[in-house]
């Protein structure tokens, strides 16, 4: 996810291919290791379960953007980098503490 931040900082038109790859490899990944990993038979997320998450980085990268824009501040987006990071690696920990490790 911290790919997508630091996409941002190469010229427009490889931000876009670099986004899109990240975003599909985080689709990919987080459908392997988590909705459809073994001895789990699919989950349905809620909502409730996941808005912090996406609260989190959503909101770190809409603030990336409104910064980069208006400032023209280009290092922002390695401080949203380390935090939608810190904001992932948070998440592993508080998943398993709630749900378990399905083992």
């Amino acid at each position: 996810m911290a790919g997508i931040c630091l996409a941002q900082l190469l010229s427009p038109s490889d931000a876009r291919r670099a986004t899109f790859a990240v975003a599909v490899a985080a689709i990919v990944l987080g459908g392997r290791y988590w909705i459809f990993r073994d001895r789990v038979s699919g989950v349905a997320p809620s909502a409730g379960d996941m808005l912090p998450f996406l609260a989190g980085v959503v909101g770190t990268i809409v603030v990336c953007l409104v910064v980069a824009e208006t400032t023209d501040a280009w290092w922002i987006w390695i401080v949203g980098a380390a935090l939608v990071a810190g904001v992932v690696l948070r998440t592993g920990p508080t998943y398993r503490k709630t749900y378990g490790d399905s083992r």
